[in-house]
């Protein structure tokens, strides 16, 4: 079931992409699935094809689906587990600095707090400013090469998505 919070700091699009990359990699969605049609999904959640437009992109550009016009968004085969590992780690890292800064935190601050809980939790870890500059590196999405999805329910909470 792909759900957004309107109420969460992600923006929609990220939990559409999030929610579908999951579904994916823990083999819920099979090579060659179907996603809805952007416009069907944006309505059925009450956002604007644009949003889903975006998760979809972002999904493609990562190595999960394929679209082509007037043949829809397919799933592709995920050859890499360390790639879906990588993305499991980046999804949490934004939903975590997505929190930060709902707090009011600052980037700065969030990767402060996590390199002292890895130097708490792991004292053998590199730390200080190499540790910094490690968390802080962005990640490069890695490329790699009928709809169950379209009878999934959907749901929007917390409100308006518009």
């Amino acid at each position: 079931m792909i759900e957004v919070d309107v109420t969460s700091p992600s923006p929609p699009y990220e939990q559409i992409r999030a929610q579908f990359a999951e579904l994916i990699r823990c083999g819920v969605l099979a090579v060659g699935t179907r996603l809805p049609p952007v416009r069907q999904l944006a309505a059925d959640l009450g956002l604007a094809a644009g949003t889903v437009a975006r998760a979809y992109k972002e999904l493609e550009q990562a190595g999960y689906v394929t679209g082509k016009r007037g043949g829809g968004t397919r799933v592709l085969p995920q050859s890499e587990p360390q790639t879906a590992r990588a993305e499991l780690i980046r999804d949490h890292a934004r939903a975590y600095l997505a929190e930060v800064t709902r707090l009011g935190g600052s980037p700065e601050e969030a990767i402060v707090a996590l390199s002292n809980a890895v130097a708490a939790l792991h004292p053998a870890a590199p730390q200080g400013p190499f540790a910094r500059a490690v968390i802080a590196a962005p990640t490069v999405p890695v490329r790699s090469r009928d709809s169950a999805v379209a009878d999934m329910p959907v749901s929007s909470t917390g409100g308006d998505a518009r």
